[in-house]
């Protein structure tokens, strides 16, 4: 799906989305700490924020923009990072590497000091210290850090390692009590205890979300229920999770989407595509980008 990892994406959901709103004339208003909801979109070299009317809010200055969360957003600026507001300014100042800073998430994002990461709270104050090789955001209060360049373990708010460091990457964030995690080559899913919750038999697997989560054996993919039996039969080349009821699988080389029985609701016909939400999702239609609705019909999105 030519997807960009989760931990540096320039927002291309939102992006699209804004785009598409334009296509179709429409106006959504959704509130973000009582301010129009801002979407990052790049202008030559640099980013700035756009509203759903298309209106520039926060002039194209930075090296780089995230969406915000909390009403703060991820900006690089004279290749720092920082996080600014929604009035552009930085609340909390440009003094972090860039590659190394993720997104707030449930009140917290990861930043790194002297080679090593940790975790700042919105008001840029350290929340948990710099210790580990790596970080990643916090989802259902628990977040997946490595503490060697190959030795995962999962961290509660308060920096404590929950679940040890014997787990391998890749490994996944947790979503509905779980998370997929490798070991001894195989991929299984634990809960918040480390208990195994779905033994260790597949290739490669993602998030539950919608009660649903993609996984694989050889070289196919399919769906598994949260006791790990197969739900939708391993036959697809890639997949990814469930939104709003419908999953993007690709077969051969064209992406589509399909329902929870496994039945193709748009055939695959699209280059790359992104999760639905909000009854739509960005796709790629030959060279150009757009959005489609529920029932398929593509919306060309010229920037």
């Amino acid at each position: 799906m030519n997807r960009v990892p989760v931990r540096y994406e320039i927002s291309v959901f939102d992006v699209m989305r804004a785009l598409a709103l334009l296509l179709i004339a429409a106006v959504v208003c959704v509130a973000q700490d009582s301010e129009p909801h801002l979407f990052p979109v790049r202008q030559g070299n640099n980013y700035g924020y756009i509203d759903s009317h298309g209106v520039v809010r926060i002039p194209f200055k930075f090296q780089y923009a995230g969406e915000f969360r909390n009403g703060l957003a991820k900006a690089e600026i004279g290749d720092m990072c920082g996080y600014i507001n929604s009035a552009s300014e930085f609340s909390i100042a440009p003094k972090y590497d860039f590659l190394h800073s993720g997104n707030f998430s449930e009140g917290l994002a990861s930043v790194e000091q002297e080679r090593r990461n940790g975790y700042i709270d919105e008001t840029g104050k350290l929340a948990i210290l710099p210790r580990f090789f790596m970080t990643s955001e916090f989802s259902e209060g628990m977040a997946k850090v490595w503490t060697t360049p190959t030795d995962v373990g999962y961290i509660d708010k308060s920096g404590y390692l929950i679940i040890p460091d014997v787990y391998e990457d890749p490994s996944c964030n947790f979503h509905e009590g779980v998370t997929c995690v490798r070991k001894d080559g195989k991929i299984g899913f634990i809960d918040k205890e480390d208990n195994v919750a779905v033994p260790f038999i597949f290739w490669q697997a993602h998030d539950f979300s919608e009660g649903l989560a993609p996984a694989s054996k050889g070289n196919k993919w399919g769906f598994i229920d949260h006791t790990g039996k197969v739900v939708i039969q391993f036959q697809f080349d890639l997949a990814w999770e469930f939104q709003d009821g419908l999953a993007p699988v690709q077969s051969g080389d064209k992406w589509g989407f399909i329902n929870k029985s496994g039945q193709w609701v748009i055939a695959p016909q699209f280059g790359s595509v992104f999760e639905f939400g909000d009854g739509l999702a960005p796709a790629r239609l030959t060279e150009k980008w757009g959005y489609i609705g529920r029932e398929g019909a593509f919306l060309r999105a010229s920037v």
